[in-house]
């Protein structure tokens, strides 16, 4: 199970980390060809590159959590997955 885990979370964060990169690199790029037109001005895009960038600093961690949650659950531990999210959530 040790092994399972521990090849699942480097196969997770082998992925998600230059994900996080090359979003938080290209967010204002993105944004302004996905979003910019009409209504959506350039103030925006910057308020959703911002908030991107927040996200993206987040996402392997939130990628981790899944995984190691999905692990106690299947070691039939539910108490420790529900301690870790509310701890995460405040």
């Amino acid at each position: 199970m040790r092994l399972s885990l521990a090849s699942s979370l480097r196969g997770v964060l082998l992925l998600a980390i230059p994900a996080s990169v090359g979003l938080m690199l290209l967010r204002q790029p993105l944004v302004t060809l996905l979003y910019q037109r009409g209504e959506f001005d350039a103030f925006s895009t910057q308020l959703v590159a911002w908030a991107l960038f927040m996200v993206c600093c987040w996402f392997d961690r939130a990628f981790a959590v899944e995984i190691t949650a999905r692990a106690f659950y299947a070691l039939h531990d539910t108490k420790t997955p529900v301690l870790v999210g509310i701890a995460a959530m405040g």
